[in-house]
């Protein structure tokens, strides 16, 4: 019975689990177009089973100012409405996301052979994705949702007029009922929450939602410690000011050291390279201003190309309008091990009983009872040792117990649980 491999397998899962199938489904044009057919439902199946996907737009926020862009109503939505549906992808261990500074190892007796790996005794941070999924306290399992513009619903404590539930459309429902290690490795969204209105929202309000009490206290002292980085401006800050901008050389400071990169457009560059480079191709090269030869409307500056087989002659009189800026890999803010990193959080009192740690603990004791059991029956028979298998079992309990964030201080950090 291969029924199981097909439910677990992506590719499979695209193949009939019955060679007598096979015939039919080429005679309707392949698995595409018959998955295609099947997917069409007439309007009574979506008066009952369907969801709004259009009920939001993107906009910028009404809530502050620095948050950028939001979620807005894209219509009238009543008190207990459906605001919009996310199908999560889940995450068993969050520890997957966690990112370390680099260093460097020696690699044998060579002094000149250096591997670059990542620094587990350095600071730590987590990917950026960490802030729009959903987490607990209890658990380092993560849902992150993927619903349309889901991602742009923002915080209020104060204004929140949505709420997350569990969706009853969610495609495995029963692993609300089971313990997180029986599904994490699934390769399947079998999770969904719906955001549901609080309160009548109307047209072109901003959705907001409240990402708990944690994640508020965590911001909140984020903004009281943080040191902004001084001197930088991101790249597309810089190329809005670009009329404005007095240039500087690079003897008076390189834009490097700033985390960006002055770029020349090859326009104007392309002198310096032969008619046949591949550097011509591109819009633009790396570049360094070596002198000013004017100020003012009709600035003029010498230029040095910094990429490609070039010669060493400075480049005269190239214009203002010559340069813009990108910025150098990982410079940007939230690159920084300082950026805040926090998951918004499943209320508790949606969070499922099994999902709870107490009930992981008296799972995993019964396991390596159950374990320890087996391994006496077996002990006659040659085919373990009973002390090798309990320190094995000891370590996978240690391993899997769940993980929390706690806040202390100035940081969020990651606490383990020790037996």
């Amino acid at each position: 019975d291969f029924a199981p491999i097909w439910q677990t397998s992506r590719v499979l899962h695209a193949l009939p689990n019955n060679a007598s199938k096979i015939e039919d489904i080429l005679d309707d044009g392949g698995t595409a177009y018959r998955d295609y057919d099947s997917s069409r439902r007439d309007l009574e199946w979506l008066d009952e089973h369907g969801q709004c996907m259009d009920n939001i737009k993107t906009g910028m926020s009404q809530e502050s100012p620095h948050a950028g862009r939001g979620a807005l109503a894209n219509r009238f939505i009543p008190a207990g409405g459906l605001v919009t549906p996310a199908p999560l992808i889940h995450i068993g261990d969050m520890d997957v996301l966690k990112m370390y500074e680099r260093t460097k190892i020696k690699v044998g007796d060579d002094d000149e052979e250096w591997k670059v790996v990542p620094d587990m005794n350095g600071p730590t941070t987590y990917q950026l994705i960490l802030n729009y999924c959903f987490g607990h306290r209890d658990t380092t399992l993560l849902l992150c949702p993927y619903g349309l513009l889901t991602a742009l619903i923002n915080h209020s404590s104060r204004n929140a007029n949505t709420r997350i539930v569990w969706s009853d459309a969610m495609r495995r429902k029963e692993w609300l009922q089971k313990p997180i290690d029986e599904f994490a490795d699934e390769w399947l969204a079998g999770l969904q929450i719906d955001f549901v209105a609080l309160r009548d929202i109307h047209e072109d309000e901003e959705i907001l939602i409240d990402y708990g009490d944690e994640w508020e206290q965590a911001w909140q002292e984020h903004m009281r410690t943080h040191q902004p980085r001084e001197g930088y401006i991101p790249a597309f800050e810089l190329n809005k000011r670009l009329n404005e901008l007095e240039f500087r050389t690079a003897e008076e400071r390189p834009y490097s050291d700033d985390g960006v990169e002055l770029r020349c457009r090859i326009q104007h560059v392309s002198q310096c390279f032969s008619p046949r480079s591949d550097f011509l191709k591109k819009d633009s090269v790396a570049c360094a201003i070596i002198e000013k030869q004017a100020s003012g409307e009709n600035s003029k500056y010498n230029v040095k190309v910094l990429e490609g087989d070039v010669d060493d002659d400075l480049l005269l009189d190239i214009p203002a309008d010559a340069f813009f800026f990108v910025d150098l890999p990982y410079e940007r803010h939230h690159f920084s091990f300082q950026a805040f990193r926090h998951a918004m959080m499943i209320p508790d009192d949606m969070f499922p009983e099994a999902w709870k740690p107490a009930n992981d603990d008296d799972r995993e004791k019964a396991k390596a009872e159950d374990d320890e059991d087996s391994s006496d029956d077996s002990e006659d028979e040659g085919f373990v040792d009973e002390e090798e298998e309990k320190e094995e079992d000891d370590s996978s309990v240690v391993k899997r117990k769940p993980k929390g964030w706690k806040h202390d201080d100035s940081i969020i950090i990651e606490l383990s649980e020790v037996q």
